[in-house]
């Protein structure tokens, strides 16, 4: 591959890794984007020497902390939370964090964060070797902090702009979740809806995108909706809207909300 393995092997077939450029992961409420993304940058960090910066909005750093360690113990969050998960399980599953944890910086957002701020900070990982992803989540929270007195849709242009423009001048993938409205993830057996055109605030965000991913829950007439892996698993379609790197397509994919984790139909969760 040209790119960084992302740990989803069909995936990484499809984007031939990830490469410099600007990634757009969209998908309904509660589809597991943010865990989705905590699991990328693990996998990422372990398959490579890559160092990834993981900006959340959404989240404060213990809750994806503890979302890999739900992860790489298979236990429930709520469970490891809660300190119900035996403490050997714990220690165990934190050696396997550790080995990656000091490439992957996590940092809450806040009003300090702009794309000039992104920028310097993804310039000060990349003087300490190897290449470096950034993962955002999510642009439209950002937009508060985009400068001027522009429309919502005028700033997210711009920060998509910006976005792009970062990724390419420090030859860096740039990773960022983005809302989608509420025609994007309705149900029904006709076709599915193109996430291109219900993207929140589509315009420069669809055409800036190199790659825009889509996290889309089966349909009840889907075959793979009563096939999932037991408990509370549920099967997720991973659309590959766009690709100015190759093919588009689906991957299939399995959700396990409660061990934050998901695995390609086919392979066992890690």
């Amino acid at each position: 591959m040209l790119g960084l393995a992302s740990g989803f092997s069909r995936l990484d077939r499809m984007l031939n890794g990830l490469q410099p450029g600007l990634y757009v992961l969209a998908g309904a409420p509660s589809v597991g984007k943010t865990t989705f993304l905590v699991q990328l940058a693990d996998q990422v960090a372990a398959a490579s020497n890559a160092r990834l910066l993981l900006v959340s909005f959404e989240n404060p750093r213990e809750n994806l902390v503890l979302k890999s360690l739900a992860r790489l113990a298979r236990r429930d969050c709520l469970e490891l939370e809660r300190g119900r998960v035996p403490l050997p399980e714990v220690r165990r599953a934190w050696e396997r964090y550790a080995a990656v944890a000091h490439r992957i910086y996590l940092v809450e957002g806040g009003p300090q964060v702009t794309l000039d701020w992104l920028r310097a900070q993804v310039s000060e990982v990349k003087r300490q070797g190897g290449p470096c992803v950034l993962l955002l989540d999510y642009l439209q929270k950002m937009l508060v902090n985009v400068a001027g007195n522009g429309s919502t849709k005028e700033k997210a242009d711009l920060l998509a702009m910006g976005l792009r423009g970062l990724s390419r001048d420090l030859e860096t993938p740039v990773v960022t979740v983005s809302s989608q409205s509420r025609a994007g993830y309705q149900g029904g057996g006709g076709p599915r809806i193109s996430t291109l055109a219900t993207l929140k605030e589509s315009g420069e965000i669809e055409y800036s995108a190199d790659v825009v991913l889509h996290l889309r829950p089966c349909e009840p007439n889907d075959p793979r909706a009563g096939q999932a892996g037991g408990g509370r698993a549920r099967p997720i379609w991973l659309d590959v809207e766009k690709n100015r790197y190759g093919e588009k397509g689906e991957v299939a994919l399995t959700f396990h909300p409660a061990l934050a984790s998901f695995y390609e139909e086919g392979e066992h969760a890690v």
